[in-house]
């Protein structure tokens, strides 16, 4: 994953880009509104396992467990955003590492 861009280190009370923020998550909700039901269609008893693998196999199984890993570290910080009490507790002492990219 990339590190942030165009955000200073550091700075406590800094405005955030938030027309940036709000476009990437639109961008980001078409895709998985794009995606679903490809993945459902995959996951379902009409694809047999072997075509399964051979997805795997062509799209990458460390890629594939890669961008799983990364998107339950990115739900956990969408989670965070829900609320400020939601922050507080996924920032906490057994929360998510603000510290990763």
């Amino acid at each position: 994953m990339e590190k942030h861009r165009n955000l200073p280190e550091g700075n406590v009370g800094t405005v955030v880009p938030e027309g940036e923020v709000i476009g990437l998550l639109d961008e980001l909700a078409r895709l998985v509104k794009e995606l679903t039901p490809h993945l459902d269609h995959i996951l379902s008893d009409a694809v047999m396992a072997h075509q399964r693998h051979v997805l795997r196999d062509h799209a990458g199984k460390a890629r594939i467990f890669d961008l799983s890993n990364d998107i339950y570290q990115f739900n956990q910080r969408m989670n965070a955003l829900c609320s400020e009490a939601a922050r507080k507790f996924a920032t906490g002492k057994h929360g998510i590492d603000s510290k990763r990219p």
